[in-house]
């Protein structure tokens, strides 16, 4: 009489479990699709310094600069931007983590926090590297005769 509906363990936490997977592969998709953005991003930024800087790159080169300083200029600026963009993130999530009484206090958050900087720190020096490559390319006698 009070054995009507016997089901499996399994079942039971998979039907209880269900809106928190669903929640749970939301953010990951919003999480995948800020990272996206966040490395086009990147790459348009360091894109359009890259072309700013086209006429001092092709000097630079024209008067004999080493590539590798030069590419080192242009990744110096990408670094100052991925590392105070990592730094305020960190601070935020600390911060969050700090004073919203979020699930991710003790040993997790030591774990996921640099975690995320290292990849978002890889995904960055990925994003700057085509424009860093493009700059490297340019033609001195090319930028000389322009203007």
């Amino acid at each position: 009489m009070f054995l009507r509906r016997v089901q499996p363990l399994d079942d039971v936490l998979w039907g209880t479990h269900l809106p928190l997977r669903l929640i749970t592969a939301t953010l990951g998709a919003v999480a995948l699709s800020v990272l996206i953005l966040s490395s086009a991003g990147l790459y348009a930024l360091m894109s359009v310094i890259v072309t700013r800087r086209r006429r001092e790159i092709g000097i630079r080169i024209a008067l004999g600069a080493d590539r590798r300083r030069v590419l080192t200029g242009i990744f110096s600026r990408a670094a100052v931007q991925i590392g105070s963009g990592i730094a305020l993130g960190i601070t935020t999530a600390a911060m969050v983590l700090r004073f919203g009484g979020g699930d991710m206090r003790g040993f997790n958050a030591f774990l996921v926090l640099p975690a995320v900087a290292l990849f978002m720190l890889a995904v960055g020096v990925i994003a700057a590297f085509g424009p860093a490559r493009r700059g490297l390319a340019i033609q001195p006698s090319a930028v000389l005769k322009e203007d």
